[in-house]
């Protein structure tokens, strides 16, 4: 007896970005924290099974962090004092993805793209307004509020590594397809004209290679890896949420997502096919029909011919 294929999943690369800030304004702020996820995804379902490499840093402003800012992200000026980020591997990180996520990708893009050449030529998608959280029952789409909705655990609100942990822990979730198999399959946040931040101009880093360094991370001294985890299971229990405690709305849509894209157009095909096949089947009741008046054309002739060959005679 045949034994079932195993699945082989066909993957591909994305990161998660997510920066804690000192203000709003990507002309006058600047980035204090940042955390960038690396990880592989089933491109037929959007399934996240690990982080390959998570790096998260802290960075000294130029100007003293606002009492305001401190209060949001309890970052205070003692933490960040002296620390910088290690430029070569976020830069290697960027390289190495196909495109970047980020909740409120606006926001994040703005000050990566700052810092970063390489993230201004990358795709950006965004998980906060290019998943329809209202359809699945959340009143609001920010981060602190879906990952309650779906009560999924963080260690820290409003810092960059538990955030970008339990974003990737909501966009996993799913049974057939994920809800970040919908962010695949949509369209990259577009480039405004008018975008008024600065951008960062090409620097070339110590070349940081990724695949080498997980696969010697072990051998590695600790400050090589100051900063970095690798492989981080998304599929362990304690990562998921329990759809036992989570709104039966939630678990409803959880279990039926929408239709991707591809089904759709399938869809289309098939009733396109559907319409053609019944246009086919007509034909033959028309030629049957036309064959029944010939018939009825042809018995009313030959009286008509007999009669006049009688009155010939």
């Amino acid at each position: 007896m045949d034994q079932p294929r195993e699945y082989i999943p066909i993957t591909n690369w994305a990161a998660f970005v997510d920066v804690e800030t000192t203000g709003l304004s990507p002309l006058n702020d600047e980035i204090i924290e940042f955390s960038i996820a690396l990880f592989e995804y089933d491109i037929f379902t959007g399934r996240i099974p690990e982080v390959a490499m998570l790096y998260t840093g802290l960075r000294e402003p130029s100007k003293p962090i606002p009492k305001s800012a401190t209060r949001i992200n309890g970052i205070t000026n003692e933490d960040v004092k002296g620390k910088t980020l290690r430029m070569d591997v976020i830069d290697a990180m960027i390289r190495k993805a196909d495109f970047l996520v980020a909740h409120n990708a606006e926001f994040d893009r703005a000050f990566v793209e700052g810092l970063f050449y390489s993230a201004t030529k990358k795709k950006w998608k965004c998980s906060m307004r290019q998943i329809p959280w209202k359809e699945y029952g959340a009143e609001k789409r920010s981060l602190q509020f879906l990952l309650d909705y779906y009560v999924i655990d963080r260690d820290y609100a409003h810092r960059a590594e538990s955030d970008v942990l339990a974003a990737l822990k909501l966009l996993n979730i799913g049974d057939r397809e994920t809800y970040f198999y919908q962010l695949t399959h949509k369209r990259a946040l577009p480039r405004s004209r008018d975008q008024k931040y600065p951008k960062a101009e090409p620097v070339k880093y110590d070349p940081f290679d990724i695949d080498w360094f997980l696969e010697h991370y072990e051998e590695l001294p600790e400050s090589e890896c100051d900063g970095i985890r690798i492989h981080i299971s998304l599929e362990d229990e304690e990562m998921k949420p329990s759809l036992d405690s989570v709104p039966a709305s939630v678990e409803a849509a959880v279990s039926t997502p929408p239709e991707p894209i591809w089904v759709e157009a399938a869809t289309s095909r098939a009733e396109t096919e559907v319409k053609q096949s019944s246009m086919a089947s007509s034909k033959p009741s028309a030629k049957k029909a036309n064959g029944c008046a010939a018939s009825f054309i042809l018995v009313m002739l030959i009286p008509i011919s007999i009669f006049i060959a009688w009155e010939v005679v």
